[in-house]
């Protein structure tokens, strides 16, 4: 494998975590839940080939076993990798980028941490084969800035160096179509049903010798009899997704004598003309009444709790109680679903059908006074980054039981954009209009997701099936929960909504405001061509040989104006991100590159500036660009591998015609 240059990361790191912006990382949230979730079970482990255990413990819920594919880049799934040992103790250990280093690092294992984006990961997949998919775990550190060989390559789950015996497990950048390591699948994986985590290379397994906060993680060959310690859990698992596509379980029929109760039932609370179809199945009575949100179920719940023991005249009491019995349940699994999906849709107003005040305000911090000024983004964007703020909310409010809930939270907006794209009433690639029509365009979107939502609560309402299941899962404090407690949800709408000022600016900045570098400088903040941008608006990192590169934010047309304090330091820094990914155009942020060169180390360009256009793709489909010069005008040339400024930025080059490079 190739080496890489050790990059510097974020503002803030302890040990093996690091505080993750709160952008764009839906699942994130999801994952705070684990600490909460305490299971009396196996734990254990031992050494690299111990054990007897080959199949997961049957306490642990089937639906962790396997990774949450991300078959869509657009949508990605994030989720924990739990070790096997640890998945029933009260301090389970996940798979954590060790230090959060944006270079290679070894994978070991630590103890959950809350604002820890190397301790997230999703599963790209690349192919399927057999019953078997393969594909890349990646970091949600994201992408990593100093490659040389691809600067927005993103971390991912490889095999070392090492090609015999135990091989630790690292993290390093995503090499897809690389000739090397058999043609990339060092870096591929899959799992099976006994939760083992396979690489492609060699056919090794993934496993610690001993499941302790620090172990380093291995590759091996299975042993005979593989323990918990080769076994891996992907938490939280999508359970509201798998619930939604189950196969439709009609409401029962009540049939003969019980007929007769269900319909004296209906008679005595004025529901006898009450008639609806679900699945196909015409549906008479209070069951109709389960998908109509107007109404309240308790009345009928109290009706029976007042009269289970007075059957009407022409009804036996064993008939009425049964009949009863089983409507209060249905009414009791109806109204949990429904407060759930209640809460969601009362929050969701709050941060998103409701909330043009905040746009706009995030449209005055970015200075944007012209409402014809061109605008670019993707509404799932700002959802994405809302929703992962909840991260931070459960740092500061989990003793209030708000952690389980953020996987409920997760869960229903994660299925509803899966709906809302799915049906075509949201796009997945980016909107191209002005500011004075953005909050129009962002609005028809976010109505749209709820739209699929409300569609999402009706398909569990009206399938017996998927009412109980749900119902379970809301009741449950496992580590499938979809459990939330009332009391988290004003504090969570308070915590979100940094997400949604991130995403916003990452859509506003780059319409007014161009990346300027300065020429590489001798000495630190010696901007060639700036007017003196103030200190949040620049950002130096070395490039060795006592060289920096130097960059600032600048008006698109007049480098010289800079956005002001509230919209960089406060909006997009004060809320985490970092100065890593601002200034590299990484997760999410992107700029035009204006580059300022004149007069330093320019073969056949010294006195001249220079102008790099970026060209960003939204999309998750490949772009081709094609760039004709001008005869006369210079050409465009490689960059080179012995070069440190060329390797770390990927410039390209103008010489005269009469001298080309190779």
């Amino acid at each position: 494998m190739e080496s890489v240059r050790e990059g510097t990361m974020a503002r803030k790191s302890v040990s093996t975590c690091e505080r993750p912006s709160r952008f764009g990382y839906l699942a994130l949230m999801l994952a705070a839940g684990i600490i909460q979730f305490s299971l009396v079970g196996c734990g254990g482990g031992g050494g690299g080939g111990g054990g007897s255990i080959q199949s997961p413990s049957p306490d642990v819920p089937s639906s962790i076993i396997y990774p949450p594919p991300t078959n869509d880049p657009a949508l990605p799934k994030w989720f924990y990798v739990v070790s096997g040992p640890t998945i029933s103790t009260s301090t389970p250990l996940v798979l954590n980028v060790q230090g959060a280093s944006l270079a290679s690092a070894n994978a070991v294992l630590w103890p959950f941490q809350q604002n820890a984006r190397n301790e997230l990961w999703q599963f790209a997949v690349q192919s399927s084969d057999g019953g078997t998919t393969n594909g890349y775990f990646k970091s949600g550190l994201g992408d990593y800035a100093y490659n040389p060989y691809n600067p927005a390559a993103t971390l991912v789950l490889s095999q070392s160096a090492s090609s015999s015996g135990a091989v630790p497990i690292v993290t390093y950048p995503e090499q897809i179509g690389s000739s090397e390591g058999g043609g990339g699948n060092f870096q591929l994986w899959n799992t099976n049903a006994n939760s083992h985590i396979i690489n492609n290379q060699a056919d090794k397994y993934l496993y610690v010798s001993s499941a302790v906060q620090g172990a380093q993680t291995f590759i091996g060959p299975r042993p005979t009899n593989p323990g918990t310690n080769y076994q891996w859990y992907f938490w939280p698992p999508r359970t509201l997704s798998t619930i939604l596509s189950q196969s439709n379980k009609p409401y029962s029929t009540f049939t003969g004598a019980q007929a007769g109760a269900y319909t004296a039932f209906n008679n005595a609370l004025g529901l006898s003309g009450a008639s609806c179809t679900f699945d196909g199945q015409v549906i008479a009575g209070v069951r109709c009444e389960y998908v109509n949100l107007a109404q309240s179920l308790s009345n009928y719940q109290s009706f029976i709790s007042n009269n289970l023991n007075t059957p009407p005249s022409d009804v036996s009491l064993a008939n009425w109680q049964a009949v009863l019995n089983q409507l209060n349940t249905e009414l009791g699994d109806a109204e949990s679903v429904r407060d759930l999906y209640n809460q969601f849709n009362e929050l969701y107003n709050t941060l998103f059908i409701n909330n043009e005040a905040l746009l706009n305000q995030m449209i005055s911090d970015a200075q944007i006074t012209d409402q014809n000024t061109k605008v670019s983004g993707r509404t799932l964007s700002i959802i994405e980054g809302v929703l992962s703020a909840a991260l931070y909310a459960a740092e500061d409010l989990a003793s209030g039981g708000l952690v389980v809930g953020i996987g409920a939270i997760a869960n229903l907006g994660e299925t509803a954009v899966d709906a809302a794209v799915k049906k075509g009433t949201v796009s997945e690639s980016s909107f191209h209009t002005v500011v004075a029509d953005l909050w129009g365009q962002l609005s028809a979107d976010f109505l749209a997701v709820q739209t699929a939502n409300g569609n999402n609560e009706t398909t569990i309402l009206e399938d017996s099936g998927r009412s109980v299941a749900t119902a379970a899962l809301i009741a449950s404090t496992g580590p499938d929960s979809l459990a939330w407690s009332p009391q988290s949800t004003p504090a969570l709408v308070a915590a979100l909504e940094p997400g949604f000022e991130i995403a916003a600016m990452q859509m506003l900045i780059p319409a007014k405001y161009s990346k300027i570098q300065s020429n590489p400088q001798y000495f630190q903040s010696n901007f060639d061509g700036a007017n003196s941008p103030p200190s949040w608006d620049t950002y130096v990192e070395p490039l060795g040989y006592g060289v920096w590169n130097e960059f600032y934010i600048g008006n698109i047309g007049n480098t010289s104006t800079f956005p002001g304090k509230q919209a960089i330091q406060n909006d997009i820094f004060d809320n985490g991100v970092s100065p890593t990914q601002f200034f590299n155009g990484l997760n999410g942020w992107n700029f035009n590159f204006n580059y300022e060169y004149s007069g330093w180390l320019a073969a056949g360009a010294i006195g001249r500036n220079s102008l790099l256009v970026s060209i960003t793709n939204q999309s998750p489909d490949t772009v081709t660009v094609s760039a004709t010069v001008a005869a006369h005008e210079g050409f465009l040339f490689r960059k080179f591998a012995t070069d440190p400024w060329t390797i770390r930025n990927q410039r390209l080059w103008c010489a005269d015609r009469g001298s080309p490079w190779p």
